[in-house]
């Protein structure tokens, strides 16, 4: 059995409702402030709000009971999901970065270890799969560039809480977009479900930016494309197997 973690510090969000469906998905998101008690502040100014923010050290601070709607995805879509935003399905996810989360090291060891604790109660007690554990930046491509391309989604994989993939397994004869939608990503516009799919299992084709307020206001590269194209085929057509394949197991704690 997991080890679940202890919440020890709970600032309660004005900025909820009930839920009325059910939980199906995590989204990660990241901020670049200096603590959880700025960005519970700032998003309590703004409307907004989140269930749980993870700090550098591991405390893990609750801000909406994931019973509850937090309003932390916006316009945002990812596999089945209903209507215009996942808050109604899914349970937000705050970490305290640097950066904006560019680089592996804004993600603390401690950090680390409070995700993967927090994950292990969540995806049992709520039953969520793995493919449905997603960042900003996977459900929102047009707006948000976070968790950051150095969001610890390997390590998660190394945990077993998330997916990732062996470039020998791959499908065969499926198309860009028929991959993309399999996965999860919204392919109205293929150009940015390209760049989602590449902020999360191909952070090397991003440059870090220095001006973080320009990446928040441009969270996309102008027309942007894989720097070797049949790579990226390659890895989205492993990407695309370990979905597939995962979408087939059942787990203990499904029912």
């Amino acid at each position: 059995m997991p080890k679940f973690p202890k919440i020890k510090k709970i600032r309660l969000s004005s900025n909820f409702r009930e839920r009325k469906g059910q939980v199906k998905f995590i989204v990660f998101h990241c901020s670049s402030v200096q603590s959880s008690d700025e960005l519970f502040d700032t998003l309590e100014g703004l409307g907004l709000s989140t269930h749980y923010v993870i700090d550098q050290e591991g405390e893990i601070m609750m801000c909406v009971e994931p019973s509850k709607v937090a309003y932390h995805a916006g316009k945002s879509k990812w596999r089945d999901s209903i209507g215009e935003s996942l808050n109604e399905e899914s349970i937000g996810i705050e970490c305290i970065v640097p950066n904006l989360g560019q680089n592996k090291e804004d993600y603390s060891y401690k950090m680390f270890l409070a995700i993967n604790s927090l994950l292990d109660m969540l995806r049992v007690q709520y039953k969520i799969r793995k493919e449905n554990i997603v960042g900003h930046s996977d459900i929102a491509p047009d707006r948000k560039a976070d968790p950051g391309i150095g969001f610890p989604w390997y390590r998660m994989y190394r945990s077993d809480n998330v997916l990732w993939y062996r470039t020998k397994q791959i499908v065969k004869d499926k198309s860009e977009e028929e991959m993309l939608n399999i996965i999860g990503y919204d392919t109205s516009d293929m150009m940015l479900a390209r760049c989602a799919f590449c902020r999360h299992f191909m952070p090397e084709e991003f440059e870090e930016v220095q001006d973080i307020q320009y990446l928040l206001d441009n969270p996309y590269p102008e027309y942007f494309k894989p720097k070797d194209f049949d790579e990226y085929m390659h890895v989205l057509s492993a990407v695309c197997y370990a979905y597939e394949h995962e979408g087939r197991k059942k787990y203990w704690f499904m029912g």
